[in-house]
């Protein structure tokens, strides 16, 4: 057969017959097989290495979130994102989940959390204390028409009355701020409770569904906004720093190589179609897959047509 006309068959149904083929025989291969656990290992060492090392590369990262900052598109996320995944999202966020009290006392007990609480109840309080000297009894001030022996009770009155009052606002004062250092000693167990209480399951259900919620409706400027205060230069600078660590960590390349072994030891036999069936994925006449294979076979047309291919295929066909 000559080459042109294996070009011209390759642009046929044969290339998707054997892009097809090809799928079946990657989908029915055991995960033992077909992943290379040193492999994998040798791999994310190298790209860590290539992003601890290389300056080039960090640089470029910089440049690229420059440039997508610059073409954020106008609208909010929920314009974008497909309502399937929108529902799917939230169905995930918004599953029952009770969370480990002492799990919760670790995350929250914490400087920040006990001045937050600190700066809310100084001021509820304070407005309480200011309302209670808005409360004190008073008496008019004595006038000339008074009299004399009126006008003395009058001043003797005001003067008991003003000391009440100041009595009662430093009082206040004083029980405001133990009630305050009660209150942070209560706070954080006050706080898990509330959160790993079963019975208020359903308001946190609702409260990070709200969350979520707000998030996909606000405007992407604004989102890009707050991206742009966490200061995405230094992200990428400590994304370098952390795999320079990771890279030079000593055993690092044997620990991947145990997880990876570990986990392709406990899928036994079983192969990428297995998985797909567990998770509900149907990889049989699935959009999904034909998709992915029409894809593959235009690149492959497209491929054969290339000189080198052409160049390789005659000296493949070459009768010695």
């Amino acid at each position: 057969m000559k080459t042109d006309q294996l070009q011209a068959r390759l642009q046929g149904a044969l290339t998707d017959e054997l892009v097809s083929l090809v799928a079946d025989w990657l989908l029915e291969r055991p995960l033992n097989k077909l992943v290379d656990p040193s492999l994998v290992a040798d791999q994310v060492v190298l790209g860590l290495e290539i992003a601890a090392e290389g300056a080039q590369l960090e640089a470029w990262m910089k440049t690229q979130v420059h440039a997508l900052r610059g073409q954020v598109p106008k609208g909010r996320p929920i314009d974008r994102i497909p309502s399937e995944l929108v529902h799917a999202i939230e169905d995930v966020i918004t599953r029952p989940y009770t969370p480990n009290r002492k799990l919760v006392i670790g995350l929250i007990d914490h400087p920040t959390m006990e001045n937050l609480v600190r700066d809310i109840l100084s001021q509820a309080l304070g407005n309480f204390t200011q309302k209670l000297k808005s409360f004190t009894p008073g008496m008019p001030k004595a006038t000339p028409k008074s009299g004399r022996g009126l006008g003395r009770l009058g001043s003797i009155g005001q003067s008991v009355l003003g000391g009440l009052g100041t009595e009662i606002s430093q009082r206040a004062e004083q029980l405001a701020g133990q009630t305050i250092d009660e209150a942070l000693r209560a706070s954080i167990g006050l706080v898990a409770t509330h959160v790993c209480d079963p019975g208020n399951t359903e308001h946190y259900q609702a409260f990070r569904a709200h969350i979520w919620k707000v998030l996909i409706h606000t405007e992407n400027q604004a989102l890009a906004a707050e991206w742009d205060k966490l200061d995405p230069d230094g992200l990428i600078a400590t994304g370098t720093a952390a795999s320079m660590a990771l890279a030079r960590r000593e055993g690092l390349r044997e620990e991947i190589l145990t997880i990876v072994q570990s986990l392709l030891d406990s899928s036994g036999q079983r192969c990428l179609r297995d998985l797909l069936d567990e998770t509900g994925i149907q990889s049989e006449n699935s959009p999904w897959r034909k998709s992915l294979e029409a894809q593959l076979a235009d690149q492959i047309r497209d491929f054969v047509t290339t000189p080198s291919f052409m160049d390789w295929v005659e000296r493949l066909l070459e009768e010695k």
